[in-house]
């Protein structure tokens, strides 16, 4: 249970951050500017954050001994999120190709 409030922190904080993200997408989107070079990122980012997430609300549920089938569950799900839209290698390859200009 040490350091759960360390953890909480951090992940409050990247949550966030996320939203900001989400609210400069949405600024973009109604200004008609693009948005493709934002999307890998938060692709990315919200992935693992969200297995962060999920991950630490496993441990607690477990610490407790309280639903956890249920966390366990999810954090078995969650996995695949970091499989929809491309794995996290191909959107690495998208920003480094695309934003970053670096060769294949």
């Amino acid at each position: 249970r040490a350091g759960w409030c360390e953890q909480l922190g951090r992940l409050q904080a990247e949550v966030a951050s996320i939203r900001n993200l989400s609210y400069r997408f949405a600024s973009l989107v109604s200004a008609g500017e693009a948005t493709a070079e934002l999307g890998p990122v938060a692709h990315l980012w919200w992935a693992a954050t969200h297995q962060r997430l999920v991950e630490f609300g496993y441990l607690v549920a477990a610490a407790l001994d309280s639903h956890v089938d249920r966390w366990y569950e999810a954090w078995l799900s969650v996995r695949a999120e970091s499989i929809y839209g491309g794995s996290a290698q191909i959107q690495r390859n998208i920003i480094a190709e695309r934003q970053l200009g670096l060769p294949r």
